[in-house]
């Protein structure tokens, strides 16, 4: 008795009918080939690992920033939202200060993602100062409720400290430096508060400055002109009829 066991390369043995141990040992060998050839593991950084982060999804949306920047009272638009396949969060500040010394706006865009690898937050900070100060990049780490960057700066580091306040719903943001004498000293402290939307019934309108109450008549309309204006309708006319029949009617009887 002879069978025929066909390889994976296409070669073709012949197989004596009592070497049956041979045909499972060449069974065994494919089962571990097969294994072998299984899909390997995702890396740990890369498209289809996004960035889920439930802390800074509380800072998604829209927010009025006010605080001091070097002593100075300050007041930003802020937004915050995930972009590039929700692997960063993107926030935006913009000053609504005036313009002093001749300086724009501030206005900066802020991406902060994940390194899974390192296990940090990094940030890319990107602003009106230009390309040589951004690049600079910010590693952090989450501690509680706060997310805590690190730069280091050519002049000295800098951090900032983005703390989430659940009962309020409110953020605080702490920036601080260190001086060359090794002093750490704040440079800014800003608390970001959610801006609410007007809620409005079903069917309403926005409103596009003052309009005509649809219960007001056009006569009551017309008293609101000056005198001069005034015009008589309906009933009215009637009645200043009447009383100039009556003072007619009086002026007569008095010449009798």
């Amino acid at each position: 008795m002879k069978l025929a066991w066909r390889c994976l390369d296409g070669y073709l043995f012949t197989i004596q009918g009592g070497t049956i141990a041979s045909i499972w040992n060449l069974a065994c060998l494919s089962c571990c080939i097969a294994l072998g050839a299984e899909k390997t593991p995702e890396p740990l950084d890369g498209v289809h690992r996004t960035f889920k982060d439930p802390l800074l999804d509380r800072m998604v949306g829209t927010w009025d920033l006010t605080g001091k920047v070097m002593g100075r009272p300050t007041r930003n638009q802020f937004s915050a939202e995930w972009v590039l396949n929700h692997q960063f969060l993107r926030l935006h500040f913009k000053s609504i200060d005036p313009p002093s010394n001749g300086r724009p706006p501030y206005e900066a865009l802020v991406f902060i993602g994940y390194d899974n690898a390192s296990d940090r937050y990094v940030a890319h900070w990107i602003d009106i100062f230009g390309g040589r100060f951004s690049e600079t990049m910010g590693f952090g780490h989450q501690d509680g409720t706060a997310v805590k960057f690190l730069f280091e700066y050519p002049d000295g580091p800098f951090t900032n400290a983005m703390t989430y306040d659940p009962k309020t719903d409110s953020w605080t943001l702490l920036l601080r430096q260190k001086d060359p004498a090794g002093i750490w000293t704040d440079f800014a402290e800003e608390t970001l508060k959610r801006v609410k939307k007007i809620e409005r019934g079903p069917g309403s309108r926005p409103f596009r400055g003052a309009r005509i109450p649809p219960w007001s008549s056009r006569s009551a309309l017309q008293c609101r002109q000056p005198r001069r204006n005034v015009r008589v309708f309906g009933s009215q006319r009637g009645y200043f009829s009447l009383l100039l029949h009556r003072a007619l009617l009086q002026s007569l009887g008095r010449d009798h």
